[in-house]
């Protein structure tokens, strides 16, 4: 039985925790945004003060310089509400990046004495799901032109990043499936937070990076590759462990006519999927400024010992939206696959092709000894292809099927082949011409579940629910809600899920959170004590319950409830997650520093 999901979304939930102040009531963010805008999900208010410090530590009378970025609104995500400084500031500035500095200069301060400067800000911040659609793509045009030039820090006509960017994208010339591509290549090198930052020729020569190298690396490739990008920065609020919370860089990229989509390859090495930090952030993510070459938060005039940065943090409002932001798809539709599966002979060869214990050769075998009596069977040509290793195997099956005369059977395989291969826009255009039956929006629903287009997955997954449900099909319309932080929908999905596939816990689990996180606690209590009751040896619902408690400051009972869980059993990684978190959660200081 799979616990894949349930885990997924606690660590989801940890990402988010939040100390100390019960949630307000559930309450939508806003109006639908248009198919080009963010979907507006989760709503959090911040209240943030940043204290600069410098101290004099020499002999002698000393003059210091202070640059203090100001965060700005962006793009609907985030609004600031209101900026105070202390003491008042000489003057403010914009830099070449479009910061807004506050700029302090102190001359002559006695040895020994210190200077301090405040910014102290409210920031809304909003979940925000961009849902773009590959197909409706555009070449980025003269607005953002500017973006795709070098500048400090960023190489973008440097000959070895060219190549490499070249290297990456392949013949992929949708400028969204190449930044697909460019993100999972950064995503994919390895990471040391205590590294220090370097250059784009160190990180691909070491292929080890911490945050700003991985997000200026991937701004560098981005234009490389003709699509503009920018490097943002600020700080990844940790609320309930507060000394993880930390200062992080992450990218941005103009895709048309989507606007700036967010990107964070650091945290999207740490994700299960691409989804969470493609195209997506978090309410965890607050911007304070822009540009690799800026300097950020800057001093002049002391040494870095004599210099402290430190950062407040009070939690003032969330809310969650109480409906649904995308399709939702209905798990009602027909549970009856017999149609879609062949007959007599043929079947007993699918049956046969799809037992895990039989070796590959064998199993391709039978899928084409079973095609040759059900030629146009979709569910054979799927085994086939998944029989098949990747390689010259692959390759030799798609040249194979491209041969005329072409048939549906044979665009989808090749489809589900290019897919594999991760040729999106060519996995498109094939999967689209093979029809529109159920393993056609099946493989589509994977498609744009892969490659972060949210709203399409929603249409595919509804659309192919109407003609039949799977497991795997109710797993990943949950997986996409979940992924988002779309409560409402998870909510309404797990709840159909959890009807159809009663013997499988996470649907229940992935429903008890989502009504927690909707402010419905006393509903998702409820629901956890009736899985206590069904599932007396599992602990995972407790430890769940915990965790979500946590998220609203009740620490006392989430101790509780987490020891309950570890009491009552949890698999060997669930008890390594829960145990090491009910330390953290003891060793919590009564109120944060």
């Amino acid at each position: 039985m799979s616990r894949v999901l349930p885990l997924f979304l606690l660590l989801v939930a940890l990402a988010a925790c939040t100390p100390g102040r019960v949630p307000e009531a559930p309450h939508p963010p806003g109006a639908r945004t248009s198919p080009q805008g963010p979907l507006l999900l989760e709503e959090v208010t911040w209240k943030l003060r940043w204290e600069i410090t410098c101290r004099n530590s020499g002999s002698k009378p000393n003059s210091v310089r202070v640059e203090m970025p100001l965060p700005q609104d962006r793009g609907g995500w985030q609004t600031v509400r209101q900026t105070s400084l202390q003491p008042a500031p000489d003057r403010q500035v914009t830099d070449s990046f479009g910061n807004r500095l506050a700029v302090y200069e102190w001359n002559e301060i006695p040895a020994g004495a210190s200077v301090q400067a405040r910014v102290e800000t409210v920031v809304q911040r909003r979940g925000a799901a961009f849902c773009p659609d590959a197909s409706q793509v555009r070449s980025p045009g003269s607005g953002p032109a500017r973006f795709l030039v070098a500048e400090p820090g960023i190489l973008a006509d440097d000959p070895v990043i060219l190549r490499t960017a070249a290297a990456v994208v392949g013949d992929e010339h949708n400028p969204y499936y190449r930044l697909v591509r460019l993100y999972d290549f950064v995503r994919g090198l390895d990471y040391q937070l205590t590294r220090p930052s370097q250059d784009d020729h160190e990180s691909l020569a070491s292929r080890v990076v911490q945050c700003s190298d991985a997000a200026g690396l991937l701004v560098s490739l981005s234009r490389a590759a003709g699509i503009p990008a920018r490097y943002v920065a600020g700080v990844f609020l940790r609320p309930e462990t507060p000394q993880l919370r930390i200062a992080h860089a992450w990218a941005e990229a103009w895709i048309e006519p989507y606007g700036w989509l967010p990107m964070d390859p650091t945290m999207g090495r740490f994700a299960d999927t691409r989804t969470t930090r493609l195209g997506q952030l978090d309410p965890a993510y607050v911007v304070a400024w822009e540009g690799r070459g800026s300097r950020g938060f800057a001093v002049q005039g002391a040494r870095d010992s004599e210099v402290g940065l430190v950062l407040h943090q009070e939690l003032v409002s969330r809310r969650a939206p109480s409906t649904p932001s995308l399709t939702l798809p209905s798990l009602t539709g027909s549970r009856d696959l017999t149609p879609m599966l062949p007959t007599g002979r043929a079947l007993e060869l699918l049956k046969k092709a799809m037992d895990p214990g039989l070796d590959p050769p064998s199993r391709i075998r039978a899928c084409r000894e079973g095609l040759k009596l059900a030629p146009e069977s979709k569910a054979l040509m799927r085994a086939l292809v998944v029989a098949s290793p990747a390689g010259p195997a692959r390759q030799a099956l798609d040249a194979e099927l491209a041969r005329p005369p072409s048939s549906s059977n044979a665009l989808f395989g090749r489809g589900l082949l290019a897919l594999e291969d991760e040729r999106w826009t060519q996995a498109e255009d094939l999967l689209r011409a093979a029809g529109e039956d159920f393993p056609v929006q099946h493989a589509l629903a994977d498609l744009f579940i892969r490659t972060c287009q949210p709203r399409r997955a929603s249409e595919a997954l509804a659309q192919a629910t109407r003609q039949a449900v799977t497991f795997r099909l109710a797993q990943s319309a949950a997986n996409l809600f979940a992924d988002l932080g779309d409560w409402a929908g998870l909510a309404r999905v797990a709840e159909e899920a959890a009807r159809i596939y009663p013997a499988s816990p996470e649907f229940e689990l992935a429903r008890a959170q989502a009504l927690f996180r909707l402010g419905d606690q006393d509903a998702s209590e409820a629901l956890v004590a009736r899985m206590r009751i069904a599932r007396p040896g599992d602990g995972l619902p407790d430890a769940m319950l915990g965790l979500l408690h946590l998220e609203n400051g009740r620490r006392d009972r989430a101790l509780q409830l987490l020891r309950r869980g570890l009491r009552t059993g949890l698999d060997p990684a669930e008890r390594d997650f829960f145990a090491d978190l009910a330390r953290q959660v003891q060793e919590m200081p009564d109120q944060e520093p």
